[in-house]
């Protein structure tokens, strides 16, 4: 008589392999987790994003415009910016001005961006805002898109934080994100 062996299966993983897949995924998890969820360095490049997208909104606002009697400047403080509904296109702003709070004024403020502080090559000017007296730099476009004024040469503004980003803008109207 001849017995046969049935063969048996067993579905599923032993413990051993469970615990090594469970080990595994934990290192993952903690050489890599934090990088994911840090924010440390990004923020100095989202407001350098917004700065560009603003610029970039006047730039195009001041290539539409009809007559030089009112135009749009960016101005920015060392800790934010906004847009500022101007008078005179030939002629930099002076003494008390309202920043358009619709805008981005509200969202790229020193709460948003802590850390974030802003310099720049362009010359800068005492104004009153919001009834505080403040060191304030303004940029704006003629209607062909070239920056005005204090930028007539270029500049360059520089966003410091755990890391720097960086924007030119070019003599030519070429606003950019530079090293």
């Amino acid at each position: 008589m001849k017995t046969t062996r049935r063969r048996v299966q067993h579905f599923g993983y032993t413990l051993l392999e469970l615990v090594t897949v469970i080990v595994v995924l934990v290192a993952i998890s903690v050489g890599i987790g934090p990088k994911f969820f840090d924010t440390r360095g990004v923020e100095e490049f989202a407001f350098r994003d917004q700065f560009v997208s603003s610029a970039q909104f006047i730039q195009y606002q001041s290539m539409s415009r009809l007559s030089n009697t009112r135009c749009l400047f960016i101005n920015f403080t060392t800790t934010s910016f906004g847009i500022m509904d101007g008078v005179d296109c030939n002629q930099a702003p002076s003494g008390s001005f309202n920043l358009k709070t619709g805008i981005d004024f509200e969202f790229l403020t020193s709460d948003v961006f802590p850390n974030v502080t802003l310099t720049t090559t362009m010359a800068t000017s005492s104004y009153t805002i919001g009834g505080q007296q403040q060191t304030v730099a303004w940029l704006t476009f003629d209607k062909q898109g070239k920056p005005t004024l204090n930028c007539v040469n270029g500049c360059n503004i520089t966003f410091t934080g755990d890391s720097t980003a960086k924007v030119c803008i070019e003599p030519q109207g070429y606003i950019h994100e530079c090293t």
